[in-house]
């Protein structure tokens, strides 16, 4: 290998591993604390009230999380065989689906499925966000901060990166949690929206499995076009800024959703702890 080809390979992959560990890397984080709070206010409130209670909080969360399915099943032309908005079946286990198949020879539609499984992600942060406008538009103004954590994750500084994370947490929190907001009914009513769309935001199962083919076929398109890059002059890191900045936003979205969910499966377990059960009440 001459020294052009492997410093156009090399360089390739090194870019290609760069974007994986910086720019995915925080999404995979967001996305697993997500997956744990989801896991864990669903979990106390089925052994507190048994299997129903998930209906207290599906539905409004499962049309969110199905139509975010299907919307980015139509972006990758894919063709939409069922849909049930809210349909629970105990028996499966599941409130809500979306049939879809594809062609296996389209590109194209292959890495679909890595979008299309991870969907929830992205429309469950966005429907928190709209909640957020509603309730504290000011709030919602300056919580979407994601140019300072998308350069600072660019150029892999975790710590700017945290310090980033902890500001935008910290002035959502700030904004929302008030004196004047505890004491009104529309705050209480917002924390049962975040409740509600945020414990229903991750992806099951299924989902993981159906991304994993598009997920594999993202990633060596990507390298692909690193190598290309440096190989057509391209200079080392433009590939990984234009990157951050498209993904910057959808960062902070993220970053924003974890906040909010934080905050509701907080006062889940502070409140599930406080208030007595009645024996009525059936355990799943």
């Amino acid at each position: 290998m001459g020294p052009w080809l492997h410093h156009v390979v090399w360089g390739g992959l090194a870019q290609c591993l760069y974007q994986v560990v910086f720019i995915a890397g925080p999404f995979v984080l967001l996305g697993l604390l997500l997956h744990g709070l989801e896991g864990a206010v669903q979990g106390r409130l089925s052994r507190r009230f048994g299997w129903k209670s998930v209906l207290w909080t599906g539905w409004l969360g499962t049309p969110v999380h199905e139509l975010s399915h299907a919307l980015f099943c139509l972006l990758f032309r894919h063709r939409i065989e069922e849909i049930a908005l809210f349909r629970p079946d105990p028996s499966l286990g599941r409130l809500g689906y979306v049939n879809h198949t594809y062609d296996p020879r389209s590109r194209y539609q292959v890495v679909g499925n890595f979008f299309i499984g991870t969907a929830p992600f992205l429309g469950g942060a966005l429907a928190l966000y709209g909640l957020l406008w509603l309730f504290d538009p000011r709030t919602a103004r300056h919580a979407l901060s994601g140019g300072g954590l998308a350069s600072a994750v660019a150029g892999g500084n975790l710590v700017a990166g945290g310090r980033a994370l902890w500001e935008q947490s910290f002035g959502v929190l700030s904004g929302v949690i008030t004196w004047d907001h505890l004491s009104s009914l529309p705050f209480w009513f917002f924390l049962y929206g975040v409740l509600c769309i945020g414990s229903h935001t991750a992806p099951s199962g299924t989902d993981y499995r159906g991304a994993r083919e598009g997920g594999a076929v993202l990633l060596g398109a990507l390298l692909v076009l690193n190598v290309l890059f440096l190989a057509l002059g391209g200079r080392a890191g433009a590939v990984t800024a234009a990157m951050a900045g498209v993904t910057g936003p959808a960062l902070a979205l993220m970053a924003l959703a974890s906040v909010l969910c934080l905050l509701a499966a907080g006062v889940v377990m502070l409140l599930t702890d406080v208030l007595f059960v009645s024996p009525w009440h059936r355990q799943g």
